[in-house]
């Protein structure tokens, strides 16, 4: 039987756990701002060649309506990289890849844009393989495999993609998430393939050869609450279930 003491906490408790609730269910906007530490490749895996393209400038948002629930509640993302950034490593390439493929000078941004998710789910390693578990939103620490629909814009094209190898992992702030990035943090993890003749990048037939209709475009960048950003890519209107 508990005693008068516990009782007379009991409210209290309640109150504690209640505000902690609401904190978990209120809607979060994580950025990330042209953080070095981010990493974005383009890689094209050619006959001939192998080409890296690491992007160095990357902006973007994420809004999280409830951490607890991202497989019922809405998530909106968007991420923009400058293509100018992208550096591979040759510069005369560098030069080529900007003004004959990409037209920067046009097209200075390629963008990704999260709209929806499909499935959310754990993966956890046995002593017989790997189990993948159904749950229903991301817990602090735990890296949660998503199943996504977006889009990605590039060269002016923009395109319907779906995303199976996304990774993303909730950090709570702690004085260790301090030294990564102010407030609290998304680490997302992911990639994609894209098909240049879907997006109308031409690539000469002398560098049929050397570059690849087909890259492989990967991401692993962290973004945080606190993070500053001049004016965000999406805000909180935009996950409103009532627009």
């Amino acid at each position: 039987m508990p005693s008068v003491f516990h009782l007379r906490l009991l409210p209290y408790v309640v109150a504690v756990f209640s505000v902690a609730a609401s904190a978990w269910a209120a809607p979060m906007a994580f950025h990330v701002n042209e953080d070095k530490r981010d990493e974005v490749t383009f890689t094209s895996d050619a006959p001939v060649e192998k080409i890296i393209g690491k992007a160095s400038r990357t902006r973007g948002t994420a809004i999280i309506q409830n951490l607890a629930d991202i497989a019922r509640g809405k998530v909106v993302a968007k991420f923009e990289v400058d293509l100018d950034s992208i550096d591979t490593g040759n510069g005369l390439r560098n030069r080529h890849m900007r003004e004959q493929y990409l037209e920067t000078a046009k097209f200075p941004r390629a963008s990704l844009t999260l709209e929806k998710i499909e499935r959310v789910q754990t993966i956890t390693q046995t002593p017989t393989g790997k189990v993948a578990r159904d749950v229903s939103g991301l817990q602090p620490g735990v890296a949660t495999r998503v199943t996504a629909v977006g889009t990605f814009e590039i060269h002016g094209v923009k395109r319907t993609i779906r995303l199976i190898d996304l990774d993303i992992t909730y950090l709570p702030e702690s004085e260790k998430t301090k030294t990564v990035r102010p407030g609290s943090l998304l680490r997302i993890v992911g990639s994609f393939g894209m098909r240049l003749s879907d997006y109308d990048i031409r690539r000469p037939q002398l560098m049929l050869l050397r570059v690849s209709d087909e890259v492989t475009v990967a991401f692993d960048v962290t973004a945080g609450t606190e993070v500053p950003i001049a004016k965000p890519l999406i805000t909180c209107d935009d996950c409103d279930d009532s627009k």
